[in-house]
């Protein structure tokens, strides 16, 4: 059992009730369930929720996804305004993203002017955007010198969309529900552990550098978890806690694997039967879960399975 906060190591029975918090394991703002939750230090989850989380919640692949897939934030439905380019003139612009898709998108400089003079000498944008501008124009001192036939139309622009992504702000986001993750497994004993202590060390590591002297095993493209593991929908997240010969594994899969990463420690105490575990998936749009034990998530025979084609993948000679 879990009877600890997992960031202040104190009793959670022991804290002021004004005192303690319910921490998603996955974040609100990403779809998180609130039967997902863990009773936490209210200080500590307001600092992380400020710092961690929040980079998370607003990496811009991840919140492309959020939007989207029509994830509800506790102020309505989620957008994102993402910067791009209009290939054919190579103009900047802005566009913003929703369930619906594409929906606002604007030129940023639609007044286009001479450099020397500053002389207005056209103007650019979509829809709604030129129509007004057009119609100050015509509305103005300038309406005679101004022709309002002389101009380009582009049907069907190209846009290129740039949506960039931290990977050392997402790593720690995947490593903070990696670590409540086996703690909500393993409780007190794992909680207690050096190698929680390396998840605590880098959740708040300050970059690269320090993320990796935390000692936190990351199993960066690590195909082998995942084939053990369900496929989700991309408005699905899934995290799981399971048993891997000597090793524990704890895989986080976000928006049907946009972000994903494996972590591993040794068993030690907190033992856990090999192809033994925890799986829960939580849908992003109606905040529900489902939790099952690894061998029923993935019956025994689908999994050997799995893991022989993977086995083949790797070395076809085997064949």
């Amino acid at each position: 059992m879990l009877t600890l906060c997992p960031y202040l190591l104190k009793p959670i029975a022991n804290l002021p009730t004004d005192e303690v918090d319910s921490e998603h394991i996955i974040p609100h703002a990403m779809g998180g369930s609130n039967q997902f939750a863990l009773p936490v230090d209210k200080r500590t989850n307001s600092t992380f929720g400020r710092t961690v989380d929040s980079d998370l919640i607003h990496d811009p692949q991840l919140r492309f996804i959020a939007a989207t897939q029509g994830v509800q934030s506790r102020t309505g439905e989620i957008k994102i305004q993402l910067p791009g380019i209009i290939v054919e003139t190579g103009e900047d612009m802005t566009v913003a993203f929703g369930k619906s898709g594409m929906g606002e998108h604007r030129v940023k400089n639609h007044h286009l002017k001479d450099p020397t003079s500053g002389k207005l000498l056209g103007i650019c944008g979509f829809d709604g955007q030129f129509e007004k501008d057009l119609g100050l124009l015509t509305e103005g001192s300038n309406k005679k010198r101004w022709e309002t036939s002389n101009y380009r139309k582009i049907e069907n622009p190209c846009i290129k969309v740039d949506i960039q992504s931290d990977p050392l702000k997402v790593s720690k986001g995947l490593a903070k529900i990696a670590y409540l993750m086996a703690c909500r497994t393993l409780g007190d004993t794992f909680a207690l552990s050096p190698d929680a202590e390396a998840y605590r060390a880098a959740i708040q590591a300050k970059d690269w550098d320090d993320f990796d002297e935390c000692g936190l095993h990351l199993l960066w493209g690590a195909e082998l978890p995942l084939v053990m593991l369900p496929d989700i929908a991309i408005h699905q997240h899934l995290v799981a806690c399971f048993g891997a010969g000597s090793l524990i594994m704890v895989t986080v899969k976000l928006f049907g694997g946009v972000a994903i990463s494996t972590f591993a420690f040794p068993a030690r105490e907190c033992m856990i039967r090999h192809l033994d575990g925890v799986v829960v998936i939580n849908d992003s749009r109606d905040r529900t879960i489902t939790e099952q034990r690894l061998q029923d998530a993935v019956p025994i025979r689908d999994m050997v399975q799995r893991m022989i084609s993977f086995n083949q993948r790797q070395d076809p000679s085997s064949t």
